[in-house]
Formats: structure tokens, C-alpha cells, sequence
């Protein structure tokens, strides 16, 4: 059992609605997720480590942010809590330019 199954079942347990900041939380079992995509983050390291085995400084690469964070929830967990959706969770229309894009995924 990894730390992240043994928080989302503590969670679970004693009925702790919780926002975890990567998706692999939810698809265990907890409730939402809010941030950056695990994959994508990775995808950029391997990137970043390639340009340096091929001789790049370290120091020359940019800094970069995080582009799109996504919002999961788990509706058999919201369900279990006794959370339901009354209105609409998030309104993506009109986000500003600065902001970074939200990608909404809702898991049955």
C-alpha cells in the first residue's frame, strides 16, 4: 500500500472531504485534484535532461510554469460524503489571458 492510498483511505474513513494537487489522488478513491498533470510535468523534465546531456548549461534553460492545471473530482466519492452538485463546479468562459488554462474532468 503506497502513502497515497493510505491518506485517500484516512480521508475515506473519517469522511474528510479533501483537494489533493495531482489526479493520481482521485483515481485512487479521494475526492478532488487541483493542479498541474503529473505526465506533462515529467514529459518536461525528460526534455530539460536531454538538452543538458548534450552539453546545454543548466543555468541557460528557462524557468517555465505550469500551463494547464486541471480540476478532477471523484462523483463516487462526492457521492459517499453526501457532496453533491448543485450548480456548475466551474465557468472556463472568460478566464484570463494570465491565468492558467483549467481543464475539468469529473470521474463516475
Amino acid at each position: 500500500m503506497t502513502q497515497r492510498d493510505r491518506l485517500v483511505e484516512l480521508a475515506a474513513k473519517h469522511a474528510i472531504p479533501t483537494i489533493y494537487a495531482y489526479q493520481e489522488f482521485v483515481t485512487a478513491g479521494g475526492l478532488m485534484s487541483y493542479g498541474g498533470n503529473l505526465r506533462d510535468m515529467y514529459r518536461q523534465i525528460g526534455l530539460y535532461t536531454g538538452r543538458i546531456l548534450k552539453g546545454e548549461k543548466a543555468a541557460n534553460l528557462p524557468v517555465e510554469e505550469v500551463t494547464k492545471v486541471e480540476l478532477v473530482m471523484n462523483l463516487k466519492t462526492a457521492k459517499m460524503l453526501g457532496i453533491g452538485r448543485q450548480r456548475p463546479i466551474c465557468h472556463c468562459g472568460g478566464v484570463p489571458r494570465h491565468r492558467p488554462a483549467v481543464h475539468l474532468a469529473i470521474r463516475a
